[in-house]
């Protein structure tokens, strides 16, 4: 990723990935965050379209983060 297209990230995107991977659960991340649940999703969706990455899997226990994701 070059300058320019770093400059363009929203750097807040960062603290929601960090704080979904902590959580494991977009509710539990949002509520976190003070934002609501579907705000939450569409960030998510944001962060998978950047990374082009899934990011985390669904499991029986919640979000299973990726490897890129904790990368």
């Amino acid at each position: 990723m070059d300058v320019r297209q770093l400059a363009r990230i929203d750097l807040n995107l960062l603290v929601a990935l960090q704080v979904l991977i902590e959580e494991c659960n977009v509710s539990k991340a949002a509520e976190r965050l003070f934002i609501t649940q579907s705000a939450m999703s569409k960030t998510l969706l944001r962060l998978r379209e950047l990374f082009q990455d899934p990011l985390f899997t669904r499991s029986s226990h919640g979000m299973v983060p990726t490897p890129h994701a904790l990368e």
